[in-house]
């Protein structure tokens, strides 16, 4: 039989808490709606709550879908919880999920998450990033999604929407092979008025979505590049910054 890496799905899965604070996984449990798992090629398998396989006309999708090439070590707080618990993680990019391992099982929270943050190794240096939710709904976003915390402040954050979609790829005299593709939103989030616009790097589309940043972002575009997330993480400190300043 084919060893396949089960996690729960759309399941109830009990995360309870011990006396410590500290989650007790042992205690996590399905009531039996079905599960999905991992077949060895790495895609997708539906089950019945029987185990019997649901038949699936996908195709291989070649790429990573996660965050991490591996389970990572991570700090997850989860909503209306004071305590943060450390545990083995990972982050589906393609539905926007976080995962949790224990022992072979890679499981979903049955109770909202309200932060994460995870070491993810980029060019060989690892590489701390922190992960929120509970922003407004905008677009196809809603209070669930997670984003990436670029720049924190207390006036303004600078925000990243990370994902991936699937793509088709086309060559030359042979089959369309489908991928996962790389995709990254920006987003400022005025933690005063509580609002939240997307932006590009650059002055033309910061002043379009928030015209009242526009004399601000003019003055730093007059030293500075407004090109690229650098620029754009360098302008929301500043911001912060003349805002503490203020006080």
């Amino acid at each position: 039989m084919k060893k396949i890496l089960i996690f729960l799905f759309s399941l109830q899965i009990a995360v309870v808490y011990s006396q410590d604070g500290n989650l007790d996984l042992t205690k996590s449990y399905s009531q039996g709606y079905g599960v999905i798992g991992l077949n060895a090629s790495g895609m997708m398998e539906s089950y019945d709550a029987t185990g019997k396989r649901i038949p699936s006309n996908n195709q291989i999708v070649s790429g990573n879908k996660m965050l991490s090439n591996d389970f990572v070590f991570g700090v997850v707080k989860l909503k209306d919880q004071e305590n943060k618990v450390s545990l083995l993680v990972n982050f589906s990019l393609y539905n926007n999920l976080l995962l949790f391992k224990k022992d072979s099982l890679m499981l979903t929270f049955a109770n909202p998450v309200e932060e994460f943050s995870m070491l993810v190794k980029e060019d060989g240096i690892n590489k701390a990033m922190t992960f929120k939710s509970g922003y407004p709904k905008i677009g196809t976003n809603t209070e669930s999604s997670f984003y990436q915390v670029v720049t924190d402040g207390p006036k303004i954050q600078l925000l990243k929407y990370i994902y991936k979609t699937v793509q088709d790829k086309f060559s030359y005299n042979g089959p369309v092979q489908r991928e996962y593709a790389y995709r990254e939103n920006f987003y400022l989030y005025d933690a005063v008025k509580k609002t939240i616009t997307e932006i590009k790097p650059s002055v033309k589309s910061i002043s379009k979505s928030n015209p009242e940043l526009t004399a601000s972002i003019e003055r730093y575009a007059i030293l500075n590049k407004v090109k690229n997330e650098e620029d754009l993480k360098g302008w929301v400190v500043s911001l912060n910054e003349n805002n503490t300043n203020k006080k």
